[in-house]
């Protein structure tokens, strides 16, 4: 191996692809802070973290997003308008680090962001979105797919990320848009649903309303919470990680800090449980179901 490694070494070695593109990166920014979570790593969210910092401060200026991080292969290059799965991909992403990280910022940067998807890309006729902003150049074909390829489709995330955010938010416009987006590819998705999963994801979170976490408390105190949570497979729930102070929460999320510890909040389409105070029994409500049965029977506090 070492003679064929030097006689490799004396060939020009080939080339190295060092793009950093907005929404693969998104994608590994969403994939690793849902992991750290569940296998308490705290070094995944740290890196998480780092590269979504550096996503937003060269690739989003408030109001647009770009496809390409400055640096690497792209040093010098003009700088590349965002796409749908840019917009998307990093919207998920954001969802997913605050579910973790305990920073309100998240989620208004999530909103943000959820405007510029609905402003640039949304068709207004049809449902759905291009793949290109309304202002690109204009094009002999302007794609607009929901079916699922090496990567989900753009289309399928947007709707699941918009309909995340207004369960969050208790924004109906959020709800309206994914609705419109899984309407759009309802036709493709009945002949073929083996291609459309990711999109099917988003229809089962709109047909049946999910579980909306909120954790309120001081930073230190979400680990035991998180530990608790991690110890079994809950797809209906959305988890909201909040150490803030309420100032620019929705409604929806502004739920009281205790003094000490933390609160979890366990609502559904703003209505709520009394906090619970103790991880080990918030897992035992969600794992017998006795909070989605309280909820549906409407014995909310809230």
């Amino acid at each position: 191996a070492g003679r064929l490694f030097a006689a490799r070494e004396r060939r020009p070695p080939p080339g190295c692809d060092r793009k950093a593109l907005t929404s693969w990166n998104a994608l590994m920014i969403a994939g690793m802070a849902h992991a750290a979570r569940v296998l308490d790593r705290d070094d995944w969210a740290r890196s998480a973290r780092r590269a979504s910092d550096r996503l937003l401060a060269h690739c989003w200026d408030g109001q647009r997003l770009l496809a390409l991080a400055p640096g690497g292969a792209s040093e010098g290059t003009a700088p590349l308008p965002g796409y749908l799965d840019d917009y998307a991909f990093l919207l998920k992403a954001l969802l997913a680090l605050a579910a973790w990280s305990g920073r309100a910022e998240d989620l208004r940067l999530a909103e943000a962001l959820a405007q510029g998807l609905l402003d640039r890309f949304e068709d207004r006729a049809r449902g759905g979105f291009y793949f290109t902003a309304h202002d690109h150049e204009r094009l002999i074909h302007r794609p607009r797919q929901g079916f699922d390829q090496a990567t989900p489709a753009g289309n399928a995330i947007a709707a699941q990320a918009l309909g995340r955010l207004g369960h969050l938010t208790g924004q109906a416009r959020y709800l309206e848009a994914a609705a419109r987006a899984v309407r759009a590819f309802a036709g493709d998705f009945r002949v073929q649903p083996a291609a459309f999963g990711a999109i099917l994801v988003a229809l089962g979170e709109l047909l049946q309303p999910p579980l909306v976490l909120v954790l309120r408390g001081t930073p230190g105190a979400f680990a035991d919470w998180h530990r608790a949570l991690a110890g079994a497979y809950r797809p209906q729930v959305i988890l909201f990680t909040c150490g803030d102070a309420p100032q620019g929460l929705p409604q929806t999320l502004a739920h009281p800090l205790p003094a000490a510890g933390c609160s979890a909040y366990l609502c559904r389409e703003q209505a709520c449980l009394a906090p619970v105070h103790e991880p080990g029994a918030l897992a035992a409500l969600l794992d017998a179901g006795a909070a989605l049965e309280a909820l549906e029977a409407g014995d909310g506090a809230a």
